[in-house]
């Protein structure tokens, strides 16, 4: 998939970026893999509200070399643009916003009234300043609390079937295969089991 990404991005074939980058004598491998770490830091980043900044810190690219990347990314995942936008601004209008299942996360939207109620023309730019930032945090989370909750919405009844079929479909079962489930790590189970 990054790989893709990268050579949609870039605007390379796809056939020469995965063979060049599958192939480490290849004499292109090391810049193709280069690309793929941007595009992946950038594919994971952006839709969690990375900025530019957070893109730079992790692919170590200039910033403003991070915020094209950004720029050419979403031209590419013009639908992620767009869903992402509606998230934001739904969350802002509505004060929450919602994974798959509906379940919800609500906002303390900032009102301009410090604005308005500041004496001073510093007062007033430092209560903005203070709204555009909590406004700019819900934003970021309103892309972020869908995808994360709608993957516990899918992880955790998942994590019940995994720990019922260990144990022969009954909650007080014995363990088959001497396997049992240890936690839940992002989207990632974990069983530990014998080796064999």
């Amino acid at each position: 998939i990054h790989c893709y990404m990268a050579s949609d991005v870039y605007g390379i074939p796809y056939e020469e970026f995965y063979a060049a980058w599958k192939d480490d004598k290849h004499p292109k491998h090391d810049d193709y893999a280069k690309l793929r770490t941007n595009i992946k830091g950038t594919s994971f980043g952006v839709p969690y509200g990375a900025g530019a900044e957070c893109v730079s810190n992790s692919t170590g690219l200039p910033l403003d070399a991070a915020s094209d990347l950004i720029t050419r990314f979403f031209a590419k995942a013009r639908i992620l643009k767009a869903w992402l936008d509606r998230q934001r601004v739904g969350a802002l209008v509505f004060g929450y916003s919602s994974s798959l299942k509906g379940r919800k996360r609500f906002y303390r939207i900032p009102t301009m009234r410090a604005e308005c109620d500041a004496q001073t023309l510093e007062k007033k730019a430092e209560a903005k300043k203070i709204r555009e930032k909590r406004v700019s945090k819900i934003e970021r989370e309103a892309g972020n609390q869908p995808i994360q909750a709608s993957c516990v919405d899918l992880l955790k009844p998942a994590m019940v079937k995994i720990y019922l079929a260990l144990r022969g479909g009954s909650w007080t079962g014995e363990l088959i295969h001497d396997a049992h489930v240890i936690l839940t790590v992002h989207d990632e189970i974990v069983v530990e089991a014998r080796e064999d």
